[in-house]
């Protein structure tokens, strides 16, 4: 099943698939998303978090609370999960600022987009409180930097459709992008593969030596006399 998070690695590559298999960065991504919400609600945080990553949780805490301006901030995993039409499986939000309309997502790590899951969390949203917008915040705590996206109905219900027909679309083909890497399917795609093979066939092909050279010139009357007009071959 498409998971929100997937999104956007589907927009690069419609046949990408998550890798079961959490590594590093993602469980530190999960121990930083479980601090965000412990301290959104003046809870303590259990996770192994070092103090240069619980300062930058504590810096999303604070911008989530400065952008609210005041409003409720619902951080409660379990009141967090969203149905977003055309997925079937259901994706549950860092935190919420309802009577805003606005969403937060921590993220950890390099700066990415993830326009395309802001769009599937902003039209379930939409879709289950009847706004017609939706505000979608990403926290990049390591970079101390967020981004603000904002969607109506007609422009997330068109971003998510897109990625869905083109990820379920049975002629779609894999495309190398940025996210190879992360995918389940990486030691096997073509779209990584065939342009290895295809340079291993090339640097492999035995070059034409000297010694195949002067043969096929003796071996061809016409060449081997327009070559002695211009050199001489050590025989």
């Amino acid at each position: 099943m498409i998971r929100h998070s997937s999104l956007p690695k589907l927009a690069q590559c419609p046949c990408y698939e998550s890798n079961p298999v959490a590594g590093p960065a993602a469980e530190r991504g999960s121990r930083m998303d479980a601090a965000f919400r412990a301290l959104l609600q003046g809870k303590p945080v259990t996770g192994d978090l070092t103090t240069e990553e619980l300062e930058a949780v504590m810096w999303a805490v604070d911008t989530a609370r400065d952008i609210a301006d005041g409003a409720d901030i619902e951080a409660d995993e379990a009141k967090l999960k969203v149905r977003t039409p055309g997925m079937e499986h259901e994706g549950t939000e860092d935190a919420r600022c309802e009577s805003e309309a606005i969403s937060f997502d921590l993220k950890s790590g390099s700066l990415r987009s993830y326009y395309e899951q802001a769009a599937a969390y902003s039209l379930g949203n939409m879709e289950r409180t009847f706004e017609e917008n939706w505000t979608f915040v990403l926290l990049f705590c390591d970079q101390r930097e967020f981004s603000r996206i904002e969607f109506n109905h007609a422009q997330a219900s068109a971003v998510v459709s897109e990625v869905l027909a083109s990820a379920t679309d049975p002629n779609r083909k894999p495309t190398a992008c940025e996210y190879c890497s992360w995918c389940r399917k990486s030691d096997t795609c073509v779209a990584r593969t065939a342009p290895v093979v295809e340079t291993l066939a090339v640097v492999e092909t035995p070059a034409l030596s000297l010694e195949a050279l002067k043969a096929e010139i003796v071996a061809d009357p016409a060449r081997l006399g327009l070559d002695r007009k211009s050199t001489r071959l050590n025989s």
